[in-house]
Order: C-alpha cells, then sequence, then structure tokens
C-alpha cells in the first residue's frame, strides 16, 4: 500500500474503532456518583462504590468500583479495581489494578500496570504498559514516547515518535509513524508487522515475528511533503479532545440538563433565526469589545464573556449532534426521546467523524455551532426580564 494512501486511512481506522469501543456499553450517567474538589480521595474505607464521576486537581482511588470510573483531573491514580469501562484524562495518570472492561485514557504521562480484559485506547506524551498489563484485546496508542511490555491479546496499532515493543502480540502490529522503533528481546509477533519510519527498526536477536513484515521508509528531508507527522498529531490530540469533550459534555448534562434542553429546543424550532445572531455575534463581539476597552472593566469582561460563551458552544453542538441522532434513532422505532447521558456521548463521536470529512465536515460543524451561541443568547435575553421581576429581599 502506498505511503499516502496509508496515511489518509489512519483518521478513518482509529475513528471506526472508537465507535465501537464507545458504542459497546455507554456510561450510565443517571445513577453516577459525581465528586468535584482539589482532592478527590476514594479509599478503601467506602464500599459499594458504582458509577463514579470524578473531577479535581488531585484523584486516588483505592477502593474497588463495581462499575464504571470517568475521571479527569491533573494527576489521577487508580489502585482500586474497576469492574467495567474506566475513562480518564489529566497530566499524569497511573493505573496499576485490574479493569473489567476497556480503558479509555489520555494524558502528559500515563502509565498502564495492571491488566485490562478489553481495548485499551491511550493517547499521551509518556506511554508506558508495563508487563503486569495484560491486554486482553486490542491496543491503539499514540504518543511521543510508546514503551509496551505487556502481552496484548488482540493486534496493535501504534503513532509515536520513540516506540519500543517488547511483548507478546497475538494479532497484526501496525505502526503509522515513528521516529525510532524498536523490537525487544521479548517481543514475539504472531501475526505481521507494518511500520512507516524514517529508519529501519532496531530488532533484538531474541525477538520473533511469524508473520511477513512491510517496511515504509520516509526519507527526512520529504517529512514536509508526507503527512505522517500530521496524522501522528492529528490522532492524539483527536484522541484527547474526544475523551474530553465526551466527560464534560455528560458533567454539563448531569448539572443543567434542563436548561440545555430549553437551548436545543430553541436550535430546533428556530435554526434560521439562531444562525443569523449566532453569525452576528462571533463576527461583531470582538469589535464592540475593543471599543469597550475605553471602559475597561466592561471591555475585559465582554472579552470574557466572548470567549466563554465559544467554549461553551462546543458542548451545545456535540450535545445537539447526540440530542438530534438518538430522535432520529427513537423515532425509527416510533418512540419519544428527551436528553440523557447518550446524547453526551454519541453527540462528540459524531462530529468527531463529521470533521473528518474535508471543508464540508468542518462547515457542518461550525454552522451548528453557531445555531447553539444563537439560540443561548436568544434565551438569555428571554431570561433577563424574568430577573427583574423577583422580588428583592428587604
Amino acid at each position: 500500500m502506498p505511503i499516502k494512501k496509508l496515511f489518509g486511512r489512519i483518521p478513518a481506522v482509529f475513528s471506526i474503532v472508537l465507535v465501537i469501543l464507545f458504542f459497546s456499553k455507554p456510561l450510565p450517567v443517571n445513577a453516577a456518583d459525581v465528586r468535584t474538589g482539589n482532592n478527590v480521595i476514594i479509599s478503601q474505607s467506602q464500599t459499594n462504590l458504582k458509577d463514579l464521576y470524578l473531577f479535581g486537581r488531585t484523584i486516588d482511588i483505592s477502593a474497588p468500583v463495581n462499575n464504571d470510573v470517568v475521571a479527569a483531573g491533573g494527576n489521577i491514580n487508580i489502585s482500586g479495581a474497576v469492574s467495567n469501562n474506566l475513562m480518564a484524562a489529566g497530566g499524569t495518570i497511573i493505573i496499576n489494578s485490574p479493569v473489567g472492561n476497556t480503558v479509555r485514557v489520555a494524558g502528559g504521562n500515563v502509565t498502564i500496570d495492571g491488566p485490562i480484559k478489553n481495548d485499551l485506547v491511550i493517547a499521551g506524551g509518556s506511554v508506558i504498559v508495563s508487563k503486569h498489563a495484560t491486554i486482553e484485546g486490542d491496543l491503539l496508542a499514540a504518543g511521543g514516547q510508546i514503551t509496551v511490555e505487556g502481552p496484548v491479546k488482540g493486534k496493535i496499532m501504534m503513532t509515536g515518535g520513540d516506540i519500543t515493543l517488547n511483548s507478546a502480540v497475538n494479532g497484526n502490529v501496525t505502526v503509522a509513524h515513528a521516529g525510532t522503533f524498536t523490537l525487544g528481546p521479548e517481543a514475539k509477533i504472531n501475526g505481521s508487522l507494518t511500520y512507516t519510519s524514517t529508519q529501519p527498526l532496531t530488532k533484538d536477536p531474541g525477538s520473533v515475528v511469524k508473520g511477513p513484515i512491510n517496511y515504509h521508509h520516509v526519507e527526512k528531508q520529504q517529512q514536509k511533503e508526507q503527512p505522517a507527522a500530521q496524522a501522528q498529531a492529528w490522532i492524539g490530540f483527536g484522541i484527547y479532545q474526544l475523551l474530553v469533550e465526551i466527560v464534560l459534555s455528560i458533567l454539563l448534562l448531569y448539572f443543567v440538563r434542563k436548561g440545555m434542553l430549553t437551548t436545543l429546543l430553541r436550535m430546533k424550532e428556530s435554526p434560521w433565526k439562531s444562525l443569523g445572531i449566532g453569525f452576528l455575534y462571533v463576527v461583531f463581539a470582538p469589535l464592540i469589545s475593543l471599543i469597550l476597552l475605553v471602559l475597561l472593566p466592561l471591555g475585559l469582561a465582554s472579552f470574557f464573556f466572548y470567549f466563554l460563551l465559544l467554549i461553551v458552544s462546543i458542548f451545545i453542538r456535540d450535545i445537539f449532534t447526540g440530542w438530534f441522532i438518538m430522535h432520529w434513532w427513537e423515532n425509527r422505532n416510533k418512540k419519544d426521546y428527551f436528553l440523557d447521558w447518550k446524547a453526551g456521548v454519541i453527540g462528540p463521536i459524531g462530529i468527531f467523524l463529521i470533521n473528518l470529512i474535508p471543508i464540508l465536515g468542518w462547515l457542518v460543524s461550525a454552522i451548528i455551532g453557531l445555531i447553539g451561541i444563537g439560540a443561548l443568547l436568544i434565551n438569555l435575553t428571554n431570561f433577563m426580564p424574568q430577573l427583574q421581576t423577583i422580588p428583592k429581599k428587604k
């Protein structure tokens, strides 16, 4: 397969696998135990834990959890067994406990040191899968430096700067792009090995590859002409962004479900009006804010509100997409759909796939976001008079 075609298919392959993984069993937010704070500690003394959603600077879980765990923070340490799915995003992440289903994790430095019963999707600056981390399913990894020492019973797909594989793999191994690629003495690949790099792999005499080895060479001076580096960065950032958007969308639905539903209904009932208002606001609000900088506090406040609204519109776009898809799906069976956690999971994945379409996908995503901004502004405008009618305390 030509190198250009290989790289062209990488994002699609990763997105398809991500859809399979996320749709296999979504996270039930309705019964979730949400905990936030500077330090979120789940000690061994805590029992009967189910569906934990944790957000904080430091997160430490040492007690077993009977179902799913979603965690986002600066430093995350998980030593308690998780019986079902685990999703985590943060700076430094260490998982040294068994996980009963799929693990999806993105962070600066990520270490997996426990057995995983299903797939592992991982992205980070530094990624370590230790010899204690038996992967029963597939491994998808993207990072600056990747070291895999734990056995993988499925297949492996990786992209990164420096990659070292030193474990047994039952399936095929595909390395989309690597600065350096090393097979250690414990590497035993039962399937084929396909890799792309600027130089041939470093292969220890003790390593074994039973299938064919396919090497795609990339000249250093031609790297700008090849989309390999862009594909590597896109995949790593895409996985991280998708994880974060799913977590934050679910959290937003958990806390402001009623307000979100009001905005979604406005988007559905008045899409053109909302689009027009959203477009005008995005174009002219920065100019107005610059003028208001003459009155420094008011100008800074308007800039802050502008960027805050842009950030919120991302999640409105994601949730609206999930809400729209679930409406269509349920209507096929003549059922009604209102709004729940499914929209927070399906929406970001839907936008992720839409953005894979050049130009048209980005345009559709931007239009949905503008409609969301307009609908939110209309609702805020309608809400302000209600605040004025609230009697003040004497």
